[in-house]
């Protein structure tokens, strides 16, 4: 489980075409402040000295690139 810190819009892929490696599916989500979602995180890594994430959401959706400075872990 994860809270995100403050409101945040998320680009959320919901379909993929793996045979094609490509996206089929993906919406804009937002998130209010205190939201408790279950996620897990599947990638953490570091650019510029920024850490980041991607998040799979308990639907199967995955959201890429979030700052992993901007949610807290429950």
């Amino acid at each position: 489980m994860i809270s995100f810190k403050t409101d945040v819009e998320l680009e959320v892929v919901t379909d993929f075409d793996e045979k094609a490696d490509q996206i089929t599916g993906q919406s804009n989500e937002t998130f209010k402040a205190g939201q408790e979602l279950d996620v897990q995180i599947v990638d953490e890594y570091s650019i510029k000295g920024d850490t980041y994430c991607d998040l799979q959401f308990g639907d199967g959706s995955v959201a890429f690139g979030i700052r992993r400075d901007s949610f807290t872990v429950l």
